[in-house]
C-alpha cells in the first residue's frame, strides 16, 4: 500500500449515527425519493440515490452518498434488508458494484466513510475486502463503520485499522445474550452456512441491565463471545421468534452508540419525497 490506511476516528461514527437515524426514521429507502437532514447543526447533502443488484432483481440494495457539511466527509451508507441467498462470488463484484465504484472514483475527497446496520453493515465490508484487492487506490480512502453485520465473507478478513464493527449484546444475572444473526451460522432465512465467516476483530457494546450502564470492550473476537441459541429466553412483545433477534435491532444498538461516544443528537430533519416535504422533530 503506498498512502497507508486511514483510521476511524470517533467523528466518523458519531456522523454515521446521524446518517442512520434520519435514514431509517424516514423510511424513505425508495428509488423516488430524496433526503436531506440536519442533525446536530450539520446538514448532510445527498450526492447519489441508487440501488445495486447482486443474484437477482429481487436481491437489490439501495443506497446513499452523502456529504457533510461539517467534515466534507462522503459517506455511502447501505440499506437493511437479506440479500445474500448463496455464498457471495468475489468474481462477480466487479459488475455489481461498477457503478458505484466509478463514481465514488470521481469525487473530490479524501475519506469516504462506507457504512450500514445488519445487511448495510455486511455489503460496506464486502465492498471494502473488494475494493483492498481490486481497487487499492480507492480503498486507502475508505474507512468502514457499521453494525450488527451476519456473516457475509468467502475468505477471512481481519485486524483493518480502517474497520470498525459493533456487535450489540446484554448482561443479564452474570449472563450475555448476543445479536444473533452476527455469528449464526446456519441460518436458512439469510441463506448462509459453515463456509461464511464475519469481519474480526469487533467492538462489543454491552447494556448490563443491572447498572443500566453501557459497557464498551474493542478488540473482540468471536470465539471470545458465547452465542446463546435464538431461542433462549423465549419470545417477547417486541419479537415473537426471540429475545436475541431482539437484540439485533438497530435501536438498541443506536441507543448504547449515542451515550458510549457521547453524541448527543437530537434528530431535526426533513426529506423529501415525490416532489414533497415532510418535516420531523
Amino acid at each position: 500500500m503506498k498512502g497507508g490506511l486511514l483510521k476511524v476516528q470517533d467523528l466518523h461514527i458519531k456522523e454515521w449515527l446521524s446518517i442512520q437515524y434520519i435514514v431509517i426514521n424516514s423510511y424513505v429507502f425508495n428509488e423516488n425519493s430524496k433526503l436531506s437532514g440536519q442533525v446536530n447543526d450539520i446538514e448532510y447533502s445527498v450526492l447519489k440515490h441508487d440501488k445495486i443488484y447482486f443474484d437477482t432483481l429481487n436481491n437489490q440494495c439501495y443506497y446513499y452518498v452523502l456529504k457533510s457539511s461539517a467534515s466534507n466527509n462522503i459517506y455511502v451508507l447501505f440499506s437493511l434488508g437479506i440479500i445474500f441467498d448463496s455464498k457471495p462470488e468475489s468474481n462477480k463484484f466487479e459488475t455489481i458494484f461498477k457503478y458505484l465504484i466509478e463514481y465514488l472514483k470521481t469525487l473530490d475527497t479524501n475519506t469516504i466513510v462506507l457504512c450500514g446496520h445488519s445487511m448495510g453493515c455486511s455489503i460496506a465490508i464486502v465492498l471494502a475486502q473488494f475494493l483492498e484487492d481490486k481497487h487499492i487506490t480507492l480503498f486507502e480512502k475508505c474507512i468502514v463503520v457499521g453494525s450488527a453485520p451476519f456473516k457475509c465473507l468467502s475468505t477471512s478478513y481481519q485486524n483493518k485499522q480502517n474497520i470498525k464493527i459493533f456487535v450489540y449484546g446484554e448482561m443479564e444475572d452474570n449472563k450475555i445474550f448476543t445479536d444473533c444473526y452476527v455469528n449464526k451460522s446456519d441460518d436458512t432465512e439469510i441463506g448462509i452456512d459453515d463456509t461464511f465467516s464475519n469481519y474480526s476483530p469487533f467492538t462489543f457494546v454491552v447494556l448490563n441491565t443491572t447498572t443500566n450502564r453501557f459497557e464498551k470492550y474493542d478488540g473482540i473476537t468471536s470465539t471470545q463471545i458465547v452465542y446463546t441459541d435464538y431461542n433462549y429466553k423465549g419470545s417477547d412483545k417486541e419479537h415473537p421468534d426471540g429475545c436475541l433477534k431482539r437484540l439485533h435491532s438497530w435501536f438498541r444498538y443506536y441507543k448504547a452508540l449515542v451515550v458510549l461516544y457521547e453524541s448527543n443528537i437530537n434528530p431535526r430533519y426533513f426529506f423529501q419525497k415525490n416532489n414533497k416535504s415532510f418535516h420531523t422533530f
